[in-house]
């Protein structure tokens, strides 16, 4: 059943969960709809090596790299809102952005742990196989982006990165599908009517960000095979996980000696929050007869363990247990039908051939602080 987000301009509001996955740092309303129409469609042809053939030379055929602008920041035309507390302001940046003009935010989030954030109607229609891309440059203290995408019924989809102090342009490409659910109307993400950044508190206090040229892009990503059984992650590199955590928490993925060779996990502090989550991406074709297996080690408090599918509707499905056997190597086996439905989706179906993400989390009832580590991810199929 869908819910319809209706809130006032610049309303604002930290989300808090119980359990992992859906951070929610926070959500805002949207303004009255002027949805302005994507830019012109730029297609750019990257410069390709010749190829040697046996009779001349032969150029290849180059691939075309489409691009859609969908703000050149030439005018200083997002809506800003903040939390109470903190401060935002806004101005044109003439002639010192990437190309052109640049937006310039200078905020200030004091010692209050809160936000503040931009808005503006943006429509974005083709969400398969693109990215997001704009140049960045941030100065002051250590906080966090979030970047969001919001459907016309409230659906709100986000994706939070650290802020990292330069004095030189960043490009940062976000892949639409590393993009997760995070509250609002059906968790389905439709057409794209607007786009949203915001400064979440991490360190605090004050700093600037400066945003120029802001496209839609293909991604580079590669179509991987699905897979339908064998080892998913042997866990010898943090490439491409991604942790998080619930307000209040602290965390940072960490590599090291693992049952086999090496091992991904986590260092973590629960401080007032109630869970810290890790995930990575993965095309898996399941059916109901397989069974998940990995190695888990864990020292610290004894807190809840948890394990979740995550499929392209992000329907979410999970099992959570105790932790046991402090501090030794184990082996866990979590067949499919021991799943259950958490949250997501529209039917609370898990689409089986289309699962994209796996992800491991520990929650309360105890907190404190602790360390897990995870080696050698597998799927099989039972007889």
């Amino acid at each position: 059943m869908k819910t319809k987000l209706i809130v006032g301009l610049g309303l604002f509001f930290f989300a808090a969960q119980t359990y992992a996955v859906d951070p929610r740092p926070m959500s805002y309303s949207k303004p009255k709809k002027k949805v302005s129409a994507p830019k012109e469609e730029i297609q750019t042809v990257p410069s390709l090596p010749i190829r040697e053939t046996k009779t001349a030379p032969v150029k290849e055929t180059p691939k075309i790299i489409k691009e859609t602008v969908l703000d050149g920041f030439e005018a200083n035309d997002w809506l800003p809102s903040n939390a109470d507390g903190t401060t935002i302001k806004t101005n044109l940046d003439v002639g010192l952005g990437k190309i052109g003009r640049a937006l310039q935010i200078d905020y200030d989030l004091a010692q209050t742990k809160q936000w503040v954030a931009i808005i503006k109607d943006i429509s974005i229609s083709e969400l398969d196989g693109k990215a997001i891309q704009f140049y960045l440059k941030s100065r002051g203290a250590v906080n966090n982006a979030e970047v969001k995408l919001i459907d016309d019924d409230g659906t709100n989809y986000g994706y939070k990165f650290p802020l990292k102090p330069k004095d030189t342009w960043e490009l940062v490409t976000i892949d639409l599908d590393d993009f997760s659910y995070w509250w609002g109307g059906n968790s389905k993400l439709d057409l794209v009517t607007q786009f949203g950044l915001a400064i979440s508190a991490g360190e605090g206090g004050t700093g600037t960000i400066y945003l120029d040229d802001l496209k839609l892009v293909d991604s580079w990503k590669k179509q991987q095979e699905k897979v339908q059984s064998g080892v998913l992650d042997g866990c010898d590199s943090l490439e491409g996980w991604k942790i998080e955590g619930d307000q209040g928490t602290t965390s940072k993925m960490i590599l090291m000696p693992g049952k086999e060779r090496e091992a991904i996990g986590s260092e973590y502090k629960f401080g007032s929050g109630k869970w810290i989550q890790f995930t990575k991406s993965y095309p898996v074709e399941i059916t109901a007869k397989s069974v998940f297996s990995f190695s888990l080690k864990w020292t610290g408090e004894q807190n809840n363990f948890e394990f979740k599918l995550v499929d392209k509707e992000n329907t979410t499905f999970g099992k959570k247990f105790p932790l046991a056997r402090k501090d030794e190597w184990q082996e866990i086996r979590i067949p499919f039908s021991e799943l259950s439905y958490w949250w997501g989706g529209d039917d609370k179906e898990l689409n089986m051939k289309n699962i994209k993400l796996i992800g491991f989390a520990v929650s309360f009832p105890k907190g404190g602080e602790g360390l897990i580590l995870i080696d050698n991810i597998k799927v099989d199929v039972m007889p």
